[in-house]
Order: C-alpha cells, then structure tokens, then sequence
C-alpha cells in the first residue's frame, strides 16, 4: 500500500503545504535525494502525486484526487455531504424513501 510507509505519509503531508522539488523535500525530510525519488515514484505510480517540469526543475505536488481526499471543503467532498444529508432526511419520512427514487 502506497501509504503503509512513514516517510510516504511526510512526503504527502509536506506536499499538501506546496510544491516541492526532490531536493527541497529531502532536505525538509532529512533523507538522501534517492530515498526521496524512490518513494515519490512510488506516490506518481498510484495516482497520489504528479510532477510538473520547469526549464530547470521537477516540481511535485499533489494530484487532484489526493488534493479532493486530504483538504475538507472543497465542492466535491461537499456534494457528498449534500447527499447524505437528503438520503438521511428522505429515511425520516414516514414509510421511508419513495419508491420513485
């Protein structure tokens, strides 16, 4: 699982702050450059971060799917609390949800 490995789950953390290149989160992790690019091959490879190339850098963020997952708030995660909220109003109607729906 791509988020089984402590250093997975900083890398993430430190990405949902900005973009970071390899270097900046080796050092902001503490770790060897390789260490850092093995494991963000790993996050790129399940979807969960993306690379972006300057001229000159790699900048790697998080993806879409992992920004929808990790910051509340956003309209997607809020039109699935819309519809718990209806499916759990139409349940108090007396005999349940209409079979219509």
């Amino acid at each position: 699982m791509a988020l089984s490995s402590d250093t997975r789950v900083e890398i993430i953390k430190a990405l949902n702050i900005r973009p970071m290149t390899v270097s900046e989160l080796a050092v902001h992790l503490d770790l060897a450059k390789s260490t850092v690019h093995e494991h963000l091959c790993i996050l790129a490879d399940r979807g969960m971060v993306t690379k972006d190339e300057d001229r000159k850098w790699r900048y790697y963020s998080l993806s879409e799917r992992m920004r929808l997952i990790l910051r509340p708030g956003n309209i997607g995660l809020e039109c699935v609390r819309v519809h718990e909220i209806c499916d759990e109003a139409l349940d108090l109607l007396p005999g349940g949800s209409p079979s219509y729906l």
